[in-house]
């Protein structure tokens, strides 16, 4: 039962994170400003996902990539502790976000971190609805190579 249960579970881990449908975000009250952020991440294997952040009423947008860590204990029992969403923006600034899931789900948490000017950014989950309301029609498209992200490693 628990091996049928942990295979499960990594069905639905691939799944959620590798592109079977994109996680969609905004940013809470955070101090920079009351800007709101929106956004989604985009599954491109087991761990990692694309991450791409838009800035409303602004040009600004940030992509980069987002990396689960599992906890100590089981991952059915555990939340993903301390998994990294790390963006960079077309402004040049660095955000490093460090991320909780909400336990037992994939697809919602919060989020919370900082950039190289130390402004606080809050994150959560939101459904596709409330994307499409706050996103106005903004489409969403993922970086394709190396070179056209504006995160630079």
């Amino acid at each position: 039962m628990k091996n049928t249960l942990k295979f499960i579970f990594i069905c639905l881990l691939a799944c959620t994170v590798s592109g079977c449908n994109n996680v969609y975000i905004k940013s809470e009250n955070a101090n920079v400003n009351d800007k709101v952020y929106y956004g989604a991440l985009k599954g491109r294997d087991s761990i990692h996902s694309d991450i791409v952040v838009f800035q409303k009423n602004s040009d600004l947008y940030c992509d980069g990539v987002f990396y689960l860590r599992s906890g100590t204990k089981s991952a059915l029992k555990d939340n993903f502790n301390n998994s990294k969403m790390i963006l960079g923006c077309n402004d040049g600034t660095l955000m490093n976000i460090t991320w909780q899931f909400i336990k037992g789900s994939l697809k919602e948490g919060t989020g919370e971190g900082v950039d190289q000017y130390n402004n606080v950014y809050k994150f959560k989950t939101i459904t596709k609805k409330e994307y499409e309301v706050i996103a106005e029609n903004q489409k969403i498209t993922f970086p394709n190579g190396k070179y056209s992200s504006n995160l630079k490693y």
